[in-house]
């Protein structure tokens, strides 16, 4: 035995460091727990990107050296353990950087979140339920009163895309809880509720069922004696923009609607666009960049035709004439498995979203609009978004449209705008914005 040998260590436990890149910071969290055959398996948590328990595929350690490996994401990590640290490179793609992991959850607490609110609160907080349209479904939100006598204004709060709770909480802020706690003390009630899906094991909506949800839970305000019933407007973010104009096409009772952010080009031309920059970034050429995404553009006009996903036949069949039509017969491999597996795959809230124009619905809102976007936003580009109300007669009169400057998708005020961001940016929402709807809602109650 060597007199020098390090006794063997156990990785066993929760293992906490950060990636380092330039401004933007990536913590990251393992798991590591002995597998039901004896050896090592891992989890790993990506706080800011909004990712927990993602597998790791691999776990090595004799005591000194610690590998792992995620397939999936090319990730692999190999080091040395040195009692409570593990000194590492960590890899993906042809990227290396180094990751010091602590042992212990240090970064349970993240970055500070300053605008959270916090109880007491200087108003009345309810928990809250109704059904949604004939599904079968009980509804589950918070409605926040101010204080005083009634009746009052009210808005409901409608989340952007994805199963999300009802403060829309994302990498470690809560857009929605500030957003209510502001207006509430700013004399609006205003209810908020969690997705359909939320803590349900359920599937198959699309847009249209999360108008239906917005407007009951619309209708449950008008039934309630401390709200106005003609000043009961709709607010939301991202894709809860768009369902806000849904809902108001549908319905005379919406009073008003706040589009933070909110698509009003086709669901089409929102991803392509996406995709369209994601290429850029990732260094792709201007010519190469449009021919990708005139490719794109042609599966989801195919896709959304069929009105159902396609075969893994028809896929391949569709994704080869695109890019052939489109010029675009040097498409990585990888892009085409990930365009056939949108074709073959893509759940009915997808295959809704890429063949839905909002801009009829648009054109029959009659109620108020608010709609604010940052410069910034990377999900949503503001011009183009911004562009279609304005260019909209039938809201001649009645339009509020605001771009804020050096704001991103979550109204943060940002350096890139991208969503590598928003975990690490402190402010939750602008205030600025904030005053803004305020004083913008204050201003359509009827009773003034």
């Amino acid at each position: 035995m060597l007199p020098f040998a390090a006794a063997a260590q156990s990785p066993q436990g929760v293992w906490s460091g950060t990636l380092e890149t330039g401004q933007t910071k990536l913590p990251l969290v393992f798991r590591i727990t002995e597998s039901a055959g004896g050896g090592l398996e891992a989890v790993m948590d990506s706080p800011a990107q909004g990712a927990k328990g993602i597998p790791v595929d691999s776990v090595a350690c004799d005591g000194m050296s610690v590998s792992m490996s995620i397939v999936k994401l090319g990730v692999s990590i190999r080091g040395f353990l040195r009692g409570d640290t593990v000194t590492a490179v960590f890899r993906q793609g042809g990227l290396e950087l180094p990751l010091v992991l602590a042992r212990g959850g240090l970064l349970a607490a993240g970055p500070l979140r300053p605008q959270e609110p916090m109880p007491p609160y200087p108003y009345v907080c309810e928990e809250v339920s109704f059904p949604s349209a004939a599904d079968g479904i009980e509804m589950h939100g918070t409605l926040t009163l101010p204080q005083g006598v009634g009746p009052f204004p009210a808005v409901v709060l409608v989340t952007g895309s994805g199963t999300q709770n009802r403060d829309e909480e994302l990498l470690g802020h809560k857009p929605f809880k500030v957003v209510a706690d502001y207006l509430t003390r700013r004399g609006i009630a205003v209810l908020r509720y969690d997705d359909r899906e939320w803590g349900r094991s359920y599937e198959g909506a699309t847009t249209l069922d999360y108008a239906k949800d917005a407007l009951n839970a619309a209708a449950r305000l008008r039934r309630d004696r401390r709200i106005d019933p003609a000043a009961v407007g709709i607010a939301g973010h991202s894709e809860g923009g768009t369902i806000a104009f849904m809902c108001a096409a549908r319905s005379d009772s919406v009073a008003f609607v706040v589009s933070m952010a909110g698509m009003t080009v086709s669901g089409r031309d929102c991803v392509v666009w996406q995709n369209r920059q994601a290429l850029r970034r990732a260094g792709l050429s201007e010519q190469a960049a449009e021919r990708y995404c005139e490719a794109v553009g042609t599966v989801f006009d195919r896709m959304a035709a069929a009105g159902r996903a396609l075969s893994a036949a028809e896929a391949a069949q569709v994704v080869a004439e695109a890019a052939a039509a489109a010029g675009a017969d040097d498409m990585p491999q990888a892009m085409r498995a990930e365009l056939v597996k949108s074709a073959t795959d893509a759940p009915a809230w997808f295959r809704f979203f890429v063949g839905y124009d909002p801009a009829e619905d648009v054109r029959r809102t009659r109620c108020d609009v608010l709609a604010i976007n940052g410069t910034r936003d990377t999900q949503v580009e503001a011009e183009s978004n911004l562009g279609v109300l304005e260019r909209c007669s039938e809201l001649e009169g009645r339009l509020t449209v605001r771009r804020y400057e050096g704001l991103n998708h979550l109204f943060q005020h940002c350096t890139t705008g991208l969503s590598d961001e928003y975990y690490n940016i402190e402010e939750t929402f602008s205030p600025e914005v904030l005053d803004d709807m305020a004083s913008w809602i204050a201003a359509r109650d009827v009773r003034r």
